[in-house]
């Protein structure tokens, strides 16, 4: 974790140097009200534990902050009368990600809200692909 940002926005959040509207709040997590949202209700899910995305989050960290995912997001769901939920997080800068700190969107979406959705397939996985790729990713499982 040597490349964690002590001054990302959300570290700021954390240590309230930055105001921001509350929803959820335990020992291992905070959500509150995205402050650019897509759409209202975008609600931000964070551990308190200092960790970059996903990828640099440890196990149980993981499992105590997704454990109040779907809490949140049928809350979320339930007050803005939303019909469908988004639940995304990018792992770098790559993938999107502009604040390092692991965070959770959580989006609501209706019908004709003009949000874009999943990609679009690049087509049908043929058997020797999937085989392939299939082989790759379980020899990298660090189970």
């Amino acid at each position: 974790m040597s490349n964690y940002d002590e001054q990302n926005v959300f570290a700021k959040i954390l240590r309230s140097e930055i105001p921001s509207y509350q929803v959820y709040e335990d020992e291992n997590c905070l959500a509150f009200l995205d402050a650019f949202p897509v759409v209202m209700g975008h609600t931000i899910l964070i551990p308190k534990t200092k960790c970059i995305n996903i990828l640099d989050t440890s196990e149980d960290v993981a499992s105590k902050v997704l454990s109040k995912l779907p809490i949140i997001a049928e809350a979320v769901k339930k007050a803005t009368g939303a019909t469908g939920i988004n639940i995304i997080s990018n792992a770098g800068g790559d993938a999107g990600q502009a604040v390092f700190h692991t965070h959770f969107h959580i989006i609501p979406r209706f019908s004709e809200d003009n949000l874009l959705a999943f990609p679009k397939s690049i087509g049908t996985i043929n058997i020797e692909e999937a085989s392939h790729i299939q082989k790759l990713i379980k020899s990298n499982l660090n189970v």
